[in-house]
Parts: C-alpha cells; structure tokens; sequence
C-alpha cells in the first residue's frame, strides 16, 4: 500500500471509529416524504475532477512570498465565492481556468438581501453597509447575471450559506431562494441550497423551509459551510434531512474539520468559533466513504477557503479571536499554518517543511 492509500485508509478508519457518537435524530416537526415532484438528481460529481482555482488569496500570497509550504493548500481545489456584481467579472476567466483543467467548477452565490439579518447593516468588512437596501427583484437581476457569465458551462452553485436557516428567513426569503434555483437550474446548473449544520435547527423545520424554497429542482443541500464539525456527525443529519426532501442529496463543507480533537458540543463550536485553534483540513472526497450508512453523501469538498480568517478582535471585540489580526474573509498566514499542522493526514516532512518556514515567505 502506497502512502496516499494508507493515509486514505486512517481517515476512512477515524470515520468508522467516531461514528459511535452519531447525531441525535431530530423527533419534532417530522413528516412523510412530501408529496411534490421531484425533478431526477444529475449528480455532477460522479466521474468528475474539480478545479484548482489558482486566484484564491492564498495562491497569491504564496507566489508573492515563494511560500512553498502552503502547497498543501493551494494545491487542491476549492469553491469561488461571489459576493455581488463586481465578483462576476472574474466568472470567465475562473471557467476558462476549469475547462483547461477539464474540471467541474463550484461557485457559492453569497449576495442575498440582509444577508445578516441586521436589517442591511451588515457593517465592515462585508461590503454593504452602506449601499442603498438591496431588493429581491435586484437579486434576481444578479442571479440572471450570473447566468448569463457562466453561459453554457454547466456549474456546481452553493446557495447562500446561512440564508435559509437564518432568523430572518421569512415568505419574501424563500421566494428569493426559489427563484433563483428555478433560473439555475433552467440553465443547466446543479444548484445546493444551504441548509447550515446539524446543531443549528432541526431537520424537520429545514425541511419545510427547503421545500419553500425550490428543493425539488435542486440536485440537495450543503451543511457545514464554514464550520468544523466533523464529517460523520453532519452526514448523520444530512442523511435525517434527506429523507424529509425526497431522498436528495448533500455536500459537506470539509475545509476546516479535519481536527481529531474537536468536539461535536454545540456550545463549545457555537462559542468558540472565531479561528479556534484545533481546526484542521478536512479530507475532499467525491462520493461517500461509506455508501450503506451514508449513500446521499455526494462530496466533501472545501467550500470555505482555507486560510481565510473568521475575524478579529477589531470587528468581534466581545468574542475571543484567538489573536488574529485579519479582518473577516482575508487570508492569514497563522491560520493556513494551524490547519496544515493540525491536519493528521500529512505527512511528517510536510509538517516539518511548515513549522521552519517564516509567515512572511
């Protein structure tokens, strides 16, 4: 068994072992497979390689300080993030990059109205705090932009992380959410409505708002999108929510939760969620790593960019940060350095090469 084969192995193994400690399954507001047609699942993901998005903070900042160290990183493939219109500037050229790469590329759409839920004072650094209040219909026109970017290459779309879980989730939010998987995926796009994580709200009412939101065009849902709880408890309840939505399926943000240390206590991830220091990369898979207890797990995938920091103590004053300078969303070194070292997965020589190397380069 070569190297790559036996680390494979233990993480496969650590999945078996910890999967004693299962989710809880959620006994409220249950109900039968609901009564809607259901379009076919296309899964994309079968027989598919994803891109390497050489663009991301993290490959910039290597090539202008020659930091090899964070090829662990930047060497894998990772989700573009847009934020508004000036983010589909760069769409062509991302999926230029794809098809040289003959690759599947995934796209998180992220500009929803009240996006915070802070009645569109979102404050720095997320972008809007002092633009005129978005609308749904300007939504609408952002999301047919998009369309029109990505033309007739067909994409992988996370959904507004957080958007449907959200307190404000409301009859105006999920008519915004329908539409736009109904001009998603009227274009060809496999779309996955985020639907947050297994300690957040219980599937049967995730459920009802999926279904209020356009699930049954949908290829599923996204779960842990920039959160670390690990792969076996999300599945658990990925696997519980799937069965009140018409058996779809589900991807898994795995970026940040590859720590054999970190816990599944909602209180400990929900309080401590700023750069903790036990986060790790997370394995990137397409299909499941075991199909009889898991068999609508469609991909691990890094949604969340690694490296990029959660915030810091200028922007969360009340909420520890673990002494992190980086503002909300840009790339720190520290923190690409935790996540590689904190990774049991790689190599000895790896870990080696990064703890000599500076931050600086």
């Amino acid at each position: 068994m070569n190297a790559a084969a036996l680390l494979r192995a233990v993480a496969v193994l650590a999945l078996t072992l910890t999967a004693g400690c299962a989710h809880v399954p959620d006994t409220t507001l249950r109900q039968d497979p609901p009564a809607v047609a259901f379009t076919a699942l296309q899964r994309p993901f079968d027989g598919a390689r994803l891109a390497v998005d050489p663009q991301t903070q993290a490959a910039r900042w290597q090539r202008a300080n020659s930091a090899d160290w964070l090829d662990p990183i930047t060497e894998q493939p990772q989700a573009r993030w847009l934020n508004g219109f000036v983010d589909l500037d760069d769409v062509p050229t991302y999926l230029a990059t794809s098809r040289k790469q003959r690759a599947l590329p995934v796209l998180v759409a992220y500009a929803i109205p009240n996006r915070g839920c802070s009645n569109y004072r979102e404050g720095l650094p997320y972008g809007d705090y002092d633009r005129a209040t978005p609308r749904p219909d300007s939504y609408a026109a952002w999301i047919g932009e998009l369309v029109n970017r990505l033309g007739p290459t067909h994409a992988v779309v996370v959904l507004e992380p957080d958007a449907l879980p959200a307190d404000c989730f409301d009859d105006e939010r999920a008519a915004t959410l329908k539409g736009a998987v109904d001009d998603l995926t009227s274009a060809g796009h496999h779309v996955y409505i985020d639907a947050g994580h297994s300690s957040w709200r219980p599937s049967g009412e995730i459920a009802q708002r999926l279904l209020r939101s356009g699930v049954d065009r949908a290829e599923g849902v996204s779960l842990n999108v920039s959160n670390r709880y690990p792969t076996w408890s999300v599945a658990d309840f990925g696997e519980e929510l799937s069965e009140l939505i018409g058996g779809r399926d589900y991807i898994i943000d795995s970026s940040r939760n590859g720590s054999t240390v970190t816990g599944t206590d909602p209180a400990s991830l929900s309080n401590d969620w700023c750069n903790r220091p036990d986060q790790a990369l997370g394995v990137q898979e397409l299909g499941t790593p075991d199909a009889t207890r898991w068999p609508h797990l469609a991909a691990q995938l890094w949604i969340k960019l690694p490296g990029e920091s959660d915030g810091n103590a200028a922007v969360f004053p009340q909420q520890d940060c673990h002494g992190e300078t980086a503002l909300p969303g840009v790339f720190s070194a520290k923190q690409a350095r935790e996540l590689i070292l904190n990774d049991p997965l790689q190599p000895a020589k790896v870990r080696s090469k990064v703890r000599a190397a500076s931050l600086s380069g």
